[in-house]
């Protein structure tokens, strides 16, 4: 399992990556989506409490859990809000948490993690000196494909630089909502009900709008034509 950060400025193609590697983790990789953003088109946890994250990263497995571990992961956009060195009073000792969860998760819970953040200094130390993997995403010109560079390890170099890798952008804009901001943590102690969802593409806010407005279809289009992005997505 690896723990990934993906770094960029507004508009550079953070969460359109993260959204990318949630498609790759589920139908390449076949494992359980958790995430604190809403999926379009792949079932998923919304994790939004320390209770949901608890769950995510258990502190202790059965034994038949460690001989048949499920797979999962853990799409955090703007995780290192919830990691900011600054939380003070309140919620202090359940960031302490988070960041024992995580470091858990990266090397003995079967939970790959990718977060987002605009710079890797906004996120706590401890979590920057375990991340495996640093993603810079570039956008084309025209938005139909992104490009993302690969580091190896927190300080990225030429010399731990890796072959890029690329993909179409349209799919990928189905799946999440460009419009939705990141859960706030809830640090409250009662446990919240979690349950996997499945959203079709057609309800995503952001994409229908974009195919009504930019494209020019009518909405009943939109939804069909939805529909055969989310069939293409599967693999």
């Amino acid at each position: 399992m690896v723990l990934v950060g993906i770094v960029g400025a507004l508009g550079e193609g953070k969460t359109l990556t993260l959204a990318y590697m949630v498609w790759n983790n589920y139908y390449l990789k076949k494992r359980e989506i958790w995430s604190n953003i809403t999926i379009y088109g792949i079932p998923f946890y919304k994790v939004e409490t320390i209770e949901h994250l608890k769950k995510m990263i258990p502190e202790k497995v059965s034994f038949k859990q460690k001989l048949n571990p499920k797979e999962k992961f853990f799409a955090g956009d703007e995780l290192w809000k919830w990691l900011n060195s600054r939380t003070i009073g309140k919620g202090r000792k359940e960031k302490q948490e988070i960041i024992n969860r995580i470091l858990l998760a990266s090397r003995k819970r079967h939970v790959t993690i990718a977060y987002t953040t605009q710079s890797l200094h906004q996120v706590d130390k401890r979590i920057r000196d375990v991340t495996d993997l640093i993603f810079y995403p570039q956008l084309s010109v025209d938005n139909s494909y992104c490009r993302v560079l690969v580091f190896n390890g927190p300080k990225p170099s030429f010399a731990s630089m890796q072959r890029p890798f690329y993909f179409n952008t349209e799919p990928i804009f189905a799946i999440y909502d460009t419009y939705e901001n990141p859960v706030e943590i809830d640090w409250g102690s009662e446990e919240e009900a979690l349950r996997k969802k499945y959203i079709p593409v057609y309800k995503n806010p952001a994409w229908l709008h974009y195919l009504m407005k930019e494209k020019g279809l009518t909405k009943q289009q939109a939804i069909e034509y939805s529909k055969r992005i989310e069939e293409s997505l599967k693999v």
